[in-house]
């Protein structure tokens, strides 16, 4: 089949095999365009989480700033003496409590087990200190009492 694309004074004729060609080149520079412009737009905020810094937020902060802060190295910073975990608690008192000696907060809810020895009075190994079926962050934070009924007490 050959196409016939009239324009004054001259006529093309393409073959088939031409205007696969075309077609190819098209689609291959709709494909970059395609690939380069997605790349800008899920560009890489900082956080590895591909949202907006603007829509990133800490603990009790909202962070707004585009700086990225590189390091040259990985390491944690170092524990204190006979505290592995750096959680506050000491190994010894965290064998006497049963907790783990590697893990800030052993029944993993949310909140470290020198937290909920010293501040909420649950069990660091439980994740439901009073057994109602919610987890003691989730109690503290709607206002209850993670080790037992009623609300919070100021």
């Amino acid at each position: 089949m050959i196409i016939v694309i009239p324009v004054p004074n001259r006529q093309y004729v393409y073959s088939m095999k031409t205007k696969r060609i075309i077609i190819l080149l098209f689609i291959t520079c709709i494909l970059i365009l395609l690939v380069f412009g997605a790349r800008k737009f899920f560009q890489n905020t900082g956080s590895g989480d591909m949202l907006p810094d603007t829509k990133e937020s800490s603990t009790q902060t909202i962070s707004t700033t585009t700086e990225r802060v590189y390091s040259t190295t990985r390491e944690a910073p170092p524990s204190p003496p006979g505290d592995i975990d750096a959680d506050g608690l000491l190994d010894d008192e965290e064998r006497v409590l049963g907790t783990s000696l590697v893990n800030a907060d052993t029944d993993r809810d949310g909140i470290s087990d020198k937290d909920e020895r010293d501040i909420w009075h649950t069990d660091p190994t439980k994740k439901d200190t009073d057994g109602d079926g919610f987890a003691d962050l989730i109690e503290i934070m709607n206002g209850y009492n993670p080790s037992g009924e009623g609300l919070l007490t100021q």
